[in-house]
């Protein structure tokens, strides 16, 4: 009897048909590229043969990363399983190209799967990248890595689109499909909602979208020539379905409608997906704000519990869409604000990742491109930064500024152009400063914050720029690798003074490196480009490889050892 421990991840919500993960399915050959339905039964029945044990010790680690994750909070249900799909792709590439699953190849494996991946001419740029980045946040944990540095090892890269045309596209394309939205609300009535079937939903594009429930209507004057009691029992279940107008039996209607008003009330509010899923009530309260209205859900004990900013003219559509879920769910006033109607209880709370595919459906059935909520939040949260303030931006999305500047805002190219413009009409123009980073240009002033000792600034010293008033950073990779060059330099000087003066707290050359060091972890710090910069920058200095400013300098501190 194989020992084999149990890689079942717990934790995370089920629906009532719905198994946990279980990691040792992946033990078994062909499992992986198994549909995720069928993958237990097929375990179970033995088909799959016996299960492969040098995969072992690599998913057991994965599995007790995921673990920790899924126990801690730190790791959203979305998240796992998109983790697990793209866990199971690469199981299935790693069986087709005949390579054992351990963790000593988890590394070349990887890459082997990112480049396979690039070469799939199917697949788009941004989806290049998000495969390799998901999968490289499962296997970095289980090698002691960093997944940004991981995937910096496959050379894909985000791509990224700058130009006004591509920002009018985006726009246009939002626009058709929030125009889409407010006619699908519009003809989704509660009288076509209880009304016959099939609905025919029609749109200004020349679209058209019909909706059954079941099986799709066919034509029974076949069937009746064929077989008269096949025809009755088609006539019957047609009429017991068109009879039956409970919230569970229109459901496809309902979710539709609860589709497109969740999207527009995202687009129009700027909430996330998470957080319009989980309001609560059907009572709001409204509160002036110029051509804006601040939007509170009012509860008895206590009212206000949730602010929103909306425009004036999205409140009659609003208070639409209240009359409509009173009138369908008259039992359940303060439940949730979009009552999606599901069979899986709480699941539905975790509905972020696969939501909308009723909407999905409706624009692929009519043509037209799909906009996720996410996209609907950044055209938004851009259009308010463009017409107000990056503060205002992160406010309606309850976000930091740096979060905002980081995951939402999009440079519009005209505007960078016209910022950037006023901004060198305004202040001087930088010259190379004779150490690192640049200079103001202006006579040289000692940083208020610089130590006693530090070097003076003259203009003639590179040490004392670091402590000028007038030196400034640079974001690019020569800055970072001429500070990490300076700091090699002035180490190997000072370990070579052999005076006295080395002994004593304040010494100039010390406080020089103190002063690098310090600017190097700040650029860490950063993340992204920045730290990958201050590695390489790092790398190239233990190697002899110096920035060319400082070869001589070095050529003359070897000469004289």
């Amino acid at each position: 009897m194989l020992d084999i421990p149990d890689l079942t991840l717990r934790g995370l919500p089920l629906g009532p048909n719905q198994d946990p993960i279980d990691l040792r399915w992946l033990l078994y050959p062909g499992a992986a590229s198994t549909h995720w339905r069928k993958i237990k039964g097929a375990v179970e029945s033995g088909c799959l043969g016996h299960p492969l044990l040098e995969r072992l010790p690599l998913l057991e680690t994965i599995h007790r990363h995921w673990q920790a994750d899924v126990t801690a909070g730190t790791k959203a249900t979305v998240s796992v399983k998109v983790y697990w799909c793209r866990l199971r792709a690469f199981v299935a590439f790693a069986e087709d190209i005949k390579k054992q699953l351990t963790l000593a190849g988890a590394l070349g494996l990887y890459l082997a799967y990112c480049a396979h991946t690039k070469r799939r001419s199917g697949l788009g740029p941004m989806t290049h990248y998000q495969y390799s980045h998901e999968l490289a946040c499962i296997i970095a944990p289980v090698l002691g890595l960093d997944a940004r540095k991981l995937q910096w090892k496959t050379k894909i890269r985000m791509p990224k689109q700058l130009g006004n045309q591509e920002a009018k596209e985006k726009l246009h394309d939002t626009a058709t499909f929030v125009q889409t939205l407010l006619e699908t609300v519009e003809q989704l009535s509660v009288a076509v909602i209880r009304g016959p079937l099939p609905v025919i939903l029609r749109y200004a594009t020349g679209g058209e979208h019909a909706i059954h429930l079941g099986l799709p209507f066919q034509p029974l004057d076949s069937l009746k020539l064929r077989d008269t009691s096949k025809y009755k029992r088609a006539v019957d279940a047609r009429a017991r379905r068109a009879n039956n107008i409970s919230n569970k039996a229109r459901a496809p209607l309902i979710n539709l409608r609860l589709d497109a008003e969740v999207l527009i009330f995202i687009n129009q509010t700027g909430s996330n997906l998470t957080q319009a899923l989980q309001l609560t009530g059907s009572q709001f309260r409204y509160q002036s704000d110029g051509d804006y209205l601040h939007l509170f859900a009012w509860k008895n004990r206590a009212k206000h519990s949730v602010e929103l900013r909306v425009h004036k003219g999205y409140r009659k559509r609003f208070e639409d869409y209240l009359k409509w879920r009173s009138a369908l769910f008259s039992n359940d006033p303060d439940g949730l604000t979009f009552p999606f109607v599901y069979n899986d209880g709480d699941h539905i709370m975790q509905r972020t990742h696969w939501a909308f595919a009723d909407a999905r459906k409706l624009m692929k059935s009519i043509g037209q491109p799909f906009i996720h909520s996410q996209q609907l939040r950044k055209t938004i949260a851009n259009f308010t930064r463009r017409k107000m303030s990056r503060q205002v931006a992160a406010e309606l999305l309850s976000n930091k500024e740096k979060t905002f500047r980081e995951s939402y805002e999009e440079i519009h190219h005209q505007a960078a152009v016209a910022e950037l413009v006023t901004f060198w009409s305004d202040t001087e123009a930088m010259v190379p400063a004779i150490g690192p980073g640049g200079c103001q240009q202006t006579a040289p002033r000692s940083r208020s914050d610089a130590p006693g000792g530090a070097p003076k600034p003259d203009c003639e010293n590179g040490g004392g720029c670091l402590f000028c008033d007038r030196n400034r950073d640079l974001r690019s990779f020569d800055y970072v690798w001429n500070l990490a060059s300076l700091h090699h330099l002035k180490l190997a000087e000072f370990n070579a003074d052999r005076t006295p003066l080395s002994r004593k707290n304040g010494h100039p050359v010390a406080l020089t490196i103190e002063r690098i060091a310090a600017k190097l972890d700040a650029l860490m710090a950063l993340g992204g480009e920045c730290a990958e910069w201050v590695a390489e920058a790092k790398l190239r200095t233990q190697e002899a490889r110096y920035h060319p400013f400082y070869t001589a300098a070095f050529d003359i501190l070897e000469g004289a050892e």
